[in-house]
């Protein structure tokens, strides 16, 4: 590494430091080029999966609903709703993705819809 020695004007001196600083430079960016690359094919993959649409897609679907539901009730009604996206886990992790849920969970997504149920229906 190169350091600076002073205020003299040595040219050995200054010829190191450039040969020093550009071999760290270019290191530094071929490390940064490669990471760049291994994160370019990391979102390519992340981006091909269908998956991931699928999440995106569902995603917009609930917040154009939320804005529908905001639009027809008032907020103390509507945001007890969100809870049941429990519920809506819970049911596409058994059945889309196949599983194992147990009985204790679906006793909770039960009271978690009667209670929805009951908070939905008193505030109207």
């Amino acid at each position: 590494m190169c350091f600076k020695f002073g205020a003299d004007d040595n040219d050995e001196h200054d010829n190191s430091c450039r040969d020093d600083t550009e071999l760290v430079q270019a290191q530094g960016f071929q490390r940064f080029s490669n990471l760049f690359a291994r994160l370019a094919e990391h979102l390519k993959g992340v981006f091909s999966s269908r998956f991931i649409w699928l999440g995106m897609a569902i995603c917009v679907i609930e917040i154009i609903l939320w804005l529908l539901i905001l639009a027809i009730a008032p907020l103390n009604v509507a945001y007890p709703i969100m809870s049941l996206d429990f519920c809506f886990v819970l049911l596409a992790g058994r059945f889309i993705f196949g599983e194992n849920v147990s009985m204790r969970r679906w006793i909770g997504a039960l009271f978690i819809t009667i209670g929805v149920v009951l908070v939905g229906t008193s505030g109207l």
